[in-house]
């Protein structure tokens, strides 16, 4: 769930409409992941997740026969929502977008550059802001160095007239 929120996965990132719909050039695989890393001398090396050897899917379950299944939309919903219950929290209000929106709006609360969090994101267009959630004390940002601004003007207009 934190790899989800921090890169601002889509559920299609980790999870499949239908179990036979998964495919290799449009959903994650072990291969995809890599942290940076150094080896004993120093040089930047790439540490791949290990090979599983059964399946190349980065996210899966196991069936009643200890067969590696692709994930699937609702059973990642289904499982996200009920962790949002034991949190105290309303389930319904959570989607398999929540992680894209919440990592989204974090990273806008944090003041963090639009074009960081566009890019993160993996966003074409600027739609990314329609995932930046503005809370109220945010939106009284602004007005308060307008109204400065105004009986600035104001304050210059009277002495030039």
């Amino acid at each position: 769930m934190l790899t989800a929120f921090f890169l601002f996965f889509r559920k299609d990132n980790v999870s499949v409409e239908k179990a036979d719909a998964w495919n290799l050039r449009g959903h994650l695989v072990r291969s995809d992941v890599f942290f940076p890393g150094w080896d004993e001398g120093g040089r930047q090396v790439d540490i791949r997740l290990p090979n599983l050897g059964r399946d190349r899917l980065l996210f899966y379950i196991e069936d009643a026969k200890g067969r590696l299944k692709p994930l699937t939309h609702s059973v990642f919903v289904a499982g996200y929502r009920k962790l949002a219950a034991r949190a105290g929290l309303d389930p319904a209000a959570f989607s398999g977008h929540s992680f894209r929106r919440g990592g989204g709006t974090a990273a806008f609360k944090l003041q963090i550059q639009d074009a960081l969090i566009q890019a993160h994101g993996d966003w074409a267009s600027d739609c990314y802001k329609l995932y930046c959630d503005m809370d109220s004390a945010q939106q009284l940002i602004l007005p308060s160095p307008m109204a400065t601004g105004a009986a600035a003007a104001t304050r210059a207009f009277e002495i030039a007239a």
